[in-house]
């Protein structure tokens, strides 16, 4: 990617290593996109969520499970795994469209409300939990029977 900018004469994009959080979120704030290309498999990328929710675009690969709770041409873009060439393609496309810092903002908070989460995951864990004692109910009752 690095060399995919410099080809095309692009001085305004930055590679960094990791940083503080507090870097971070400068940078991100001051970003006109950030860019997640990860090629192993992430459960969530809070990168990308916390660059939209600063209402900047953010361009992640598919391999991130942070593709739920983007919207392909909303939020950012979204490319396929380990295609740079397609990471390019929808970095030059974002480079030339304009995203609205508010509606990012209100879109990403709406998408990203942190109470209802914790509500799905404890409605989710409450119905695993519920499975697991009926079934040891229904074993517990069938070894009775027996």
């Amino acid at each position: 990617m690095e060399r995919v900018a410099e080809r095309k004469g692009l001085k305004n994009i930055v590679f960094t290593e990791k940083l503080s959080l507090e870097n971070l979120y400068h940078l991100m704030y001051k970003a006109r996109a950030v860019v997640m290309p990860s090629v192993w498999v992430e459960p969530f990328g809070m990168i990308p969520v916390g660059a939209n929710k600063l209402g900047v675009p953010a361009i992640t690969s598919s391999s991130t499970g942070v593709t739920e709770k983007m919207v392909d041409g909303v939020t950012g873009y979204i490319f396929k795994s380990g295609d740079p060439s397609e990471l390019s393609e929808k970095t030059m496309k974002l480079i030339n469209e304009s995203f609205d810092r508010a509606t990012l903002i209100k879109y990403s908070s709406e998408k990203l409300n942190a109470q209802r989460e914790v509500g799905e995951l404890i409605k989710f864990f409450e119905c695993k939990i519920n499975h697991i004692l009926c079934s040891t109910v229904e074993v517990i009752i069938a070894v009775l029977c027996i």
